[in-house]
């Protein structure tokens, strides 16, 4: 079905008032379709565009054409043509290995895990926790710079230090980090606590850094900083 008749009528059906029970029945048959996207659609036209006599094709006929074709082309060129569109044309990123860096290869919804064919590794998925590992010296950090993962810290005295998300950090060196290496990237209007520490707590402020440079402050916006998480649970 046509995506935007699906939007368009599973809109009409939610907004509706008193829905007998066949109009619920179909608002779910909708919202089931929603999470699909359909890649095309064939008619008898795109047979007659070819030189094929349509005048005894019936619907039938045409289903099955479809669903023929339909199969050839997820037996043959659909995944391949997803990667290259997806990764080269639109640059969806890839979950990242976190043993070799590479994008992962498939992932299994009922284990919930992922597997990178470039060096055979599977990995669980976890949710990331929000909070992130100050990585300090360069030999360190150099995975994860390669790997695009974290935010460069700008107030450590070894260039190429990192804040690295937990869960990526865990599950690339297998150890649980440190608590006192763990930060939480805390927005305004929160940071305004911290940021008042200059003046009444520099000591404690100089732990943290502001955020105002690179790809930390276009995702965190400006009057943000970075909190250790112990002076988080202090405050």
């Amino acid at each position: 079905m046509n995506r935007k008749l699906v939007e368009d009528l599973h809109q009409y059906f939610e907004k509706k008032d008193n829905k007998n029970a066949s109009e619920v029945s179909f608002l779910n048959q909708l919202t089931e379709e929603l999470p699909y996207f359909q890649i095309t659609a064939r008619s008898r036209e795109d047979l007659t565009h070819r030189g094929f006599d349509v005048d005894d094709v019936d619907d039938e006929d045409m289903r099955e054409l479809a669903q023929k074709m339909e199969s050839d082309y997820c037996e043959q060129l659909f995944w391949q043509s997803m990667e290259i569109i997806a990764s080269e044309g639109l640059e969806i990123p890839k979950f990242i290995c976190p043993k070799c860096g590479k994008g992962a290869s498939t992932f299994d919804s009922q284990s919930e895990m992922y597997d990178c064919h470039s060096c055979d590794h599977s990995w669980k998925f976890t949710e990331p926790t929000g909070r992130y590992v100050l990585v300090k010296y360069p030999e360190d950090s150099k995975f994860f710079s390669d790997c695009e993962v974290g935010y460069d810290s700008y107030n450590s005295e070894d260039n190429g230090a990192m804040y690295v998300p937990e869960h990526f950090y865990t599950a690339h060196t297998g150890t649980e980090p440190d608590a006192n290496k763990l930060f939480i990237p805390v927005t305004w209007p929160e940071s305004q606590e911290y940021l008042e520490l200059q003046y009444e707590k520099k000591s404690i402020f100089e732990l943290c850094e502001s955020i105002e440079y690179g790809k930390a402050f276009d995702d965190f916006s400006s009057q943000a900083i970075w909190v250790p998480l112990s002076v988080i649970n202090k405050q």
